[in-house]
């Protein structure tokens, strides 16, 4: 006997009963086993998305993570290029950033950029 999960989330499948013999189970069997099911469902479901969100949160830590090397090495540039100390390159970035309208990493990449 076949018990789907009711709410149905996708691709969760199904529990499958096999008995030796027709399924004669009082009533009360069939209630537990499809909770069992609905239970199986929900665990599932809840531990994609909890896997997903945890891709997503390690991807977006990534980014930043990659971002900032750019940042600083875009700031070491400016401080070279233009015979400033890091404060005052990194306040040129971001000067230059926000009157690009642009974002500070994406504007570091185009310092890094113009190197090549």
């Amino acid at each position: 006997m076949t018990f789907p999960p009711t709410f149905d989330p996708p691709g969760t499948g199904a529990v499958v009963v096999h008995t030796s013999g027709p399924w004669r189970a009082p009533g009360h069997a069939a209630a537990f086993v499809q909770a069992v099911a609905d239970l199986a469902a929900l665990a599932v479901s809840v531990d994609t998305e909890g896997d997903v969100r945890l891709s997503v949160e390690a991807t977006r830590r990534q980014q930043v993570l990659e971002d900032a090397a750019v940042i600083d090495q875009a700031i070491g540039v400016l401080a070279e290029t233009h015979g400033l100390a890091i404060g005052p390159a990194t306040d040129l970035l971001v000067t230059d950033a926000r009157r690009s309208r642009t974002s500070l990493a994406d504007r570091a990449r185009a310092v890094i950029d113009a190197l090549s």
